[in-house]
């Protein structure tokens, strides 16, 4: 068929199939009839940003007479589905020599998947260009990435710079995947450390878990430089936790949570059953601090042992100081985690640390029992670190949880991206080491239409990228620190080695 001559006014219908038709690609291009936008342009949503398209009509090729036009999009938007894979089946060889040469020449046509397909609207469409967001979308002007990244230094593509395939709400998990995939030590553990003598066959995934993750960072660091799908990956997430069997949003910090569990409940090799590193005690103890917290933290690795306790989990002391008899119990538990409140208004990382390490005084209501005056006193309360991990994981508590609804503090927070000193946050006697920010979970949006992407620095280039579904970027060191970070991780300088 002439390309110039197709004929925009045929049969809603197809003969063979009865299917109805999707709209034609040539046409659209030339008339200009793209489909609505996730977003409207308006007076309340301020993050509009309008880009120009090229004047494809002076090109050398023979179909495109597209002429100069204005396309307005919105940097903030909840995830949508894609185009339904039939939308090109009912053209034949015409349609596949299209996407061809819009993949190969002008945009990104990434296929769609089972669960996108069976979510997609009745009528075929095309999705809208979209820039800068969520890659949901299946068409992305090369344009316009070669014009955003004219300033930013280049790297290697092939060297754990894919991206992921949005599988429908999944930003969330592609974003801490893409945190872990740079977490070096847990990395070459996985390609290297010979992982499968670790599994703990009795575990409730029999290994499975860590075999796909596994797998999917191998294919993230591969020669390849396609997109990964982690559907595999997915179905044993879900296995694991129900929660995550779906396709509905989650919050990143949650999801990281429950993977390194079912990563670490597959490599646990103590087979003690039952877990007394936790102390419940109510009576007086005369042992010294950190003697008792040597015996607690012993008591834990022999039930939970694994190189994911190696290298993410440290020890949180809690001290309890009864202001009568001057009596201090002190407890300990595993530290996976530090949850930072923020105040609402911008601030330092630094003001955020002391915040939950302060000293906090328990009266009225709140007064706790003294194991020594057998009786509620007045105390003062302060956590700090007693052991520090490996790699620290700090997430930045930005969403309120009301009785009805979610809030989000979209504070901006000055985090440190190298040497973060917690020293002032050790316990006593406890010398801290020094952390640098190596990944970062971002939040963007609202917590009802928010999207997740991820910033990484690639420990083979030392360059920074940015991490959005299947759209990989690369970035300098100074915009990592944004309002949109959630989750931060830092590597201790003095571990580097398992």
């Amino acid at each position: 068929m002439n390309r110039s001559t197709v004929d925009t006014n045929r049969s809603k219908y197809s003969k063979t199939t009865g299917r109805k038709r999707s709209p034609d690609l040539y046409a659209i291009v030339r008339n200009q009839k793209l489909p609505p936008l996730p977003y409207s342009p308006s007076k309340t949503n301020p993050t509009v940003e309008t880009r120009k398209i090229p004047d494809y009509s002076k090109s050398t090729k023979p179909f495109f007479e597209a002429d100069e036009r204005f396309i307005t999009t919105s940097k903030k938007y909840p995830d949508v589905s894609r185009p339904r894979r039939d939308s090109f089946d009912s053209r034949g060889s015409s349609a596949r020599a299209t996407k061809r040469y819009l993949s190969t020449n002008l945009i990104n046509v990434s296929e769609p998947s089972n669960i996108d397909r069976r979510r997609s609207d009745s009528t075929d469409r095309l999705t809208s260009i979209k820039l800068g967001g969520d890659t949901n979308n299946n068409y992305r002007s090369k344009s316009f990435e070669k014009k955003a990244n004219n300033n930013t230094p280049r790297t290697n593509r092939n060297c754990g710079l894919k991206g992921l395939r949005n599988l429908g709400n999944t930003c969330f998990m592609n974003s801490i995947i893409q945190c872990l995939s740079n977490t070096k030590l847990l990395r070459e553990y996985c390609f290297y450390g010979n992982y499968e003598n670790d599994i703990n066959k009795k575990s409730s995934m029999k290994g499975n878990l860590i075999r796909a993750f596994s797998d999917l960072l191998k294919q993230l660091w591969s020669d390849s430089s396609a997109s990964i799908s982690p559907r595999d990956f997915k179905e044993q997430i879900g296995k694991f936790s129900s929660r995550f069997d779906g396709y509905s949003q989650h919050d990143s910090q949650e999801f990281l949570l429950y993977l390194l569990e079912g990563l670490h409940n597959d490599l646990n090799l103590s087979r003690e059953k039952e877990k007394r590193y936790i102390d419940s005690s109510d009576n007086v103890d005369s042992t010294p601090a950190a003697e008792k917290a040597e015996k607690m933290w012993k008591l834990y690795k022999n039930c939970e042992k694994s190189k994911i306790v190696d290298i993410f989990v440290g020890q949180l002391q809690s001290s309890l100081k009864c202001d009568k008899c001057s009596y201090t119990s002190n407890t300990f538990e595993p530290l996976w985690m530090l949850h930072l409140p923020l105040t609402g208004q911008s601030s330092k990382l630094e003001t955020c640390l002391s915040q939950f390490t302060k000293e906090e005084v328990l009266d009225r209501d709140e007064k706790p029992m003294c194991a020594k005056c057998k009786c509620r006193q007045k105390s003062h309360k302060k956590f700090s670190i007693r052991r520090f991990p490996k790699v620290l994981i700090i997430q930045l508590k930005r969403f309120q949880h009301g009785s009805y609804l979610t809030s989000k503090l979209n504070s901006s927070i000055n985090y440190p991206t190298k040497g973060l000193n917690m020293q002032g946050h050790a316990s006593d006697g406890v010398s801290a080491p020094i952390y640098d920010l190596y990944a970062v979970s971002n939040h963007s949006g609202s917590p009802q239409y928010g999207h997740y992407t991820a910033d990484a620095l690639n420990s083979e280039t030392g360059t920074w990228h940015h991490f959005n579904d299947s759209i990989v970027s690369t970035i300098y060191d100074s915009s990592v620190v944004t309002e949109n970070g959630y989750v931060l991780f830092y590597v201790s300088r003095e571990r580097t080695e398992l």
